[in-house]
């Protein structure tokens, strides 16, 4: 049994699965604006658990400085609210895990933008086991995900140390950061399996299938 008194989840392809749905945005915006190389699944692979300013340096590193931020933000941010609006679902055995967790400190913590975050979370029914205290995403801090900054700052506001912390991840950005913080992670595969050398070489506290696994850990 660990000593773990809070859980910090990420929220992009943790809680709810909004990543194939974000990447497809991306894929989209980017054919549409004539960079026709980027499929879903390329930006699936490249822009999992990144933040949106890490995103467009990216970007511009891999374009040129030509490429234009402003319009891909808005067109992106149009296009994934959408099918936020449409096609959001929560991963598989969220509500049910949360709601065991009811009584246990927990907050998400996001490198998404917090209108977005808050958006998803509501949109799948599982904002009710958080508030608006609790959630926290990468404009709170300097340097977001794979930086520690994120994890460090939503443990200090929650009251507790890194080794009194338990992250969920599901990103190999995350599990750095989680990693950088000195906290305990479990990393929850179920995207690209291109992901899983990345996510074995980086030695989380555990590689997991399905959420319902983090009960183990408790």
């Amino acid at each position: 049994m660990n000593n773990y008194k809070l859980i910090i989840f990420d929220c992009d392809g943790t809680l709810v699965d909004t990543e194939t749905l974000l990447n497809r945005a991306c894929a989209g915006v980017l054919n549409y604006m004539g960079y026709k190389q980027y499929t879903p699944e390329y930006c699936l692979e490249k822009f999992v658990g990144v933040s949106l300013k890490d995103i467009l340096d990216i970007l511009r590193e891999e374009v040129g400085d030509e490429f234009d931020q402003s319009e891909f933000v808005a067109r992106a941010g149009e296009i994934s609210k959408k099918l936020i609006e449409t096609e959001i679902k929560s991963m598989p055995n969220a509500g049910d895990l949360l709601i065991k967790l009811k009584d246990f400190s927990k907050c998400v913590a996001s490198n998404g933008n917090r209108s977005t975050v808050v958006h998803s979370l509501k949109s799948t029914g599982l904002y009710n086991h958080f508030t608006e205290e609790t959630i926290f995403t990468y404009e709170l801090v300097k340097h977001p995900k794979p930086a520690a900054d994120l994890f460090l700052y939503s443990a200090e506001r929650m009251g507790f140390s890194p080794k009194e912390c338990l992250v969920i991840e599901d990103s190999i950005v995350g599990v750095r950061a989680a990693k950088a913080a000195k906290m305990d992670v479990l990393a929850y595969k179920h995207l690209n399996e291109k992901l899983l050398p990345g996510l074995n070489e980086l030695k989380p506290t555990a590689i997991i299938n399905n959420l319902t696994q983090i009960l183990d850990y408790l």
